[in-house]
């Protein structure tokens, strides 16, 4: 029998901008992903726009996970998997620097009936979003972490169709 991930496409947006440090760690991941052979149910793809028009991303898609730099008042590079599906984002941590960012527009998204049948979040606890700063060392390391997680999932997939 064909495993669900293999029989539907999957988005995988890495959220971020590459002016503020940290922030970049979504699109870190993405670009780590796309060096190597994906299966060709995988999209990827960038954004570092609004959280209005991110609920336009995932408009048609059945599976999305979604990468992003958090402040989630742990130590940086912490990776935290959250099922936006079935839970909320921690009212005492942002994902975005947007002031209409990723929880904004899963609850609205959520109120419209606009939710995608999964979505994932990987969230990567950032240590500087200072402007024209790289990734921070331990970022680089949950970078790496979160895209073979992903990987990982992917190639599992693969072997259980």
């Amino acid at each position: 029998m064909k495993d669900t991930l293999m029989s539907e496409q999957l988005l995988i947006v890495g959220i971020g901008t590459e002016l503020y440090g940290d922030d970049a760690a979504g699109l870190a991941v993405v670009r780590s992903l796309r060096s190597i052979e994906l299966p060709p149910f995988v999209k990827i793809m960038e954004f570092s726009g609004d959280g209005a028009s991110m609920i336009n991303l995932w408009e048609d898609e059945v599976r999305v996970i979604l990468i992003d730099c958090v402040s989630a008042h742990a130590f940086p590079g912490t990776v935290v998997a959250i099922d936006l599906l079935h839970g909320t984002l921690p009212p005492h941590w942002r994902p975005s620097t947007h002031s209409f960012g990723l929880a904004e527009a899963v609850e609205l998204a959520r109120v419209m009936g606009r939710l995608p049948s999964s979505l994932m979040l990987y969230g990567i606890q950032g240590r500087t979003h200072e402007h024209g700063h790289g990734l921070s060392p331990e970022v680089r390391v949950a970078v790496e972490k979160v895209a073979a997680m992903i990987e990982l999932e992917l190639l599992t997939a693969l072997e259980r169709s």
